[in-house]
């Protein structure tokens, strides 16, 4: 996501770079009756007396329009700029979706009792692997932990406490 991110810093940097500041001469407009030279865009002089050479890029002469190619550069820039920004959007949701799933298994009530459940009956709900690792029986888990659920009527039950007949009482 760090990637889409700087891509899309990338691009709009791109853009703004591709907005062309002006540099200090002006194009040819109504108000000015010097001529503007047809080969760099600068007011003044003509094709004839150009000191300039060709104008390639756009940023020299501020006339996107007289640049084909820079203005075509400058769309596909823009078209990617938008769809990178799509790609990042649709990450981000992905991220925030993952986010509350994440947060809405923390209080589900078979979560809440799992520790309870395996520690009440370690042989039945842990199977110890041959290099001594204890792995859990997650359909035992899970189906005691919903029977546990319609018993307690949805409410975790309170951990084994001294003579309280309405705590947790595990035992295989």
């Amino acid at each position: 996501m760090n990637y889409q991110k700087t891509r899309v810093s990338q691009l709009q940097a791109a853009v703004i770079e591709s907005s062309f500041s002006s540099t200090g001469s002006t194009p040819y407009t109504r108000r000015t009756r010097k001529p503007v030279c047809t080969h760099c865009h600068m007011e003044g002089h003509n094709k004839l007396h150009c000191e300039f050479g060709q104008c390639l890029p756009a940023q020299y002469c501020n006339l996107l329009e007289k640049q084909p190619d820079e203005k075509k550069n400058l769309a596909n820039m823009e078209k990617q700029l938008k769809v990178e920004e799509g790609k990042l959007a649709r990450l981000e949701e992905e991220l925030q979706a993952k986010a509350a799933a994440a947060a809405s298994v923390q209080n589900r009530f078979s979560y809440k009792v799992r520790d309870m459940v395996i520690d009440s009956c370690p042989e039945t709900y842990l199977i110890t692997t041959k290099d001594g690792r204890s792995v859990e029986k997650l359909h035992a888990i899970n189906r005691d932990s919903t029977k546990l659920e319609k018993l307690c009527k949805g409410k975790p039950p309170r951990v084994n406490v001294g003579n309280d007949p309405t705590a947790f009482r595990g035992g295989c």
